[in-house]
Order: C-alpha cells, then sequence, then structure tokens
C-alpha cells in the first residue's frame, strides 16, 4: 500500500483519526474496508447489522462523524435511514454493487454526500475525510477549527461574521 508519509499528504493532523462507523453485511468486506481506512487513520467502527446502527448512534452522540454502509441492506428504508443520519448531522456515504443508480441518484439529492461503486481500492478512499467537513450543519467550532487548520485566520474569520452581523441589523 502507501507508507505514512504519503498518506499525511492526503489527509491534514485535523482529520486524522476520525471516527467512522462502517456497516456491511459481508465479514470479509468488512474486513477489508476497515483495513483500508485505518490505513488512512480512521478509527473504524465495523458492525454487520443496519438495526445496530440507529442505537449505536444514539448511544455514542457526536463520536462519529461519518457513516459508510452497503446500499443494499437498506432494502426500501434507505431514506428513513439517510433522514435519522440527517437529524444526527452525521455524513453518510453508500457502498453499492451496482444496478441501484436510480436510488443512488434520488440518494445524492436527499443529501448523501457520496457512493463508492464495488470493488472500492486503497486510492479510492485518499479523499473520504473531506465529506466528514462538508456536512452542512457542522457546529460553529468544528467550522471554525477547520478554517485554522486551511491557513485561515481565525480572528479575520470571527470579526467578518461580526461585521455581517452588524450590517443586517443596520439594514433591519
Amino acid at each position: 500500500m502507501e507508507d505514512d508519509e504519503s498518506i499525511s499528504v492526503h489527509v491534514p493532523s485535523f482529520a486524522r483519526g476520525l471516527n467512522l462507523l462502517l456497516i456491511d453485511d459481508t465479514a470479509s468486506s468488512l474486513l477489508y474496508l476497515s483495513l483500508l481506512l485505518e490505513q488512512y487513520t480512521f478509527k473504524v467502527t465495523a458492525i454487520e447489522e443496519v438495526s445496530m446502527a440507529k442505537s449505536i448512534i444514539c448511544n455514542h452522540e457526536g463520536y462519529f462523524r461519518l457513516v459508510m454502509v452497503k446500499l443494499n441492506m437498506l432494502g426500501k428504508d434507505v431514506f428513513s435511514f439517510l433522514d435519522f443520519f440527517h437529524e444526527k448531522d452525521i455524513p453518510v456515504v453508500f457502498i453499492s454493487s451496482g444496478g441501484l443508480e436510480d436510488v443512488i441518484w434520488k440518494a445524492l439529492a436527499k443529501g448523501l454526500c457520496y457512493f463508492f461503486e464495488e470493488p472500492i481500492l486503497f486510492e479510492d478512499l485518499k479523499y473520504l475525510w473531506k465529506h466528514a467537513y462538508h456536512s452542512k450543519h457542522r457546529s460553529t467550532k468544528e467550522a471554525q477549527y477547520a478554517n485554522k487548520a486551511a491557513g485561515e485566520n481565525e480572528e479575520t474569520k470571527i470579526d467578518n461574521d461580526d461585521q455581517a452581523k452588524r450590517e443586517k441589523s443596520v439594514e433591519l
């Protein structure tokens, strides 16, 4: 695979160690993907049952930053699954073995952040960490940290936000 130096080029220090919930009903796929994700510094919790996912998320509120799930496991509950994780502000990535393009397009329209077509290769996961930071509703503190890590001056960002609020209140 790749060495630590090349991985660090793709995964910035602030994104290392993100907690990811991986759901796949095939033990060999679960093991394979877990190993690949761990090489990109994800802390992976791997489960084989979709029914466990909601209780794990509820029992570990705020712990997981990203969920990856095998699409065919969801059956008719695709959109209720997506809605649950959107309410928890956790981005979802689908894994598909093909043939469900219409469901994937509808899911993308409803807020699915990405999907992978199997087989998933090591190189495919290079920028997966970005999906945890592109969530629409991330907290202000996380947004400020991400901006700072990206080289933006945190104080300037706050000052700009304050200025925008003042201008808006003057307009009212």
